[in-house]
């Protein structure tokens, strides 16, 4: 009996490291971070939720919203681009885990120790430790 399947090669088939696993899935996790910081800036910016009643604020909060959500269409690009075992995808997803590690430092600066601002350390410097192992990149350059 044939098979209505196409043959696989063993390269797709390959299993993925827990470190590409780990970067995948951080790197989702900051792109939906991302997206909802985003959305919730461009509400703001729609007047859609008050901010300190200042209009002054309404022009930045719309670009810095829209910024943050390409942001976070980029990190989604990464995170398929390292699931599917894409070389492109490591430096995507290195620069947008720096970047975002970069600004919860920048906010560990400013804001205090807030759970928020430690979890949003973990998940990028964690990001991070899981894109630097050899398997990591064996695994995208195959």
């Amino acid at each position: 009996m044939a098979s209505d399947h196409a043959p696989v090669d063993a390269w797709h088939m390959a299993a993925r490291p827990p470190s590409l696993l780990l970067a995948t899935t951080l790197t989702l996790i900051v792109a939906l971070g991302a997206s909802v910081f985003g959305a919730f800036f461009l509400a703001i910016a729609a007047g859609l939720v008050p901010f300190l009643g200042s209009a002054n604020a309404l022009g930045p909060a719309g670009v810095l919203g829209a910024v943050t959500i390409g942001y976070g269409v980029l990190a989604v690009v990464a995170a398929a681009g390292l699931w599917t075992h894409r070389a492109w995808a490591w430096p995507l997803a290195t620069t947008i885990h720096l970047v975002a590690f970069v600004g919860v430092l920048i906010a560990l600066e400013t804001g205090g120790t807030g759970s928020h601002i430690l979890a949003g350390l973990a998940l990028t410097g964690g990001g991070l430790a899981a894109l630097v192992p050899p398997s990591t990149r064996e695994a995208l350059w195959r």
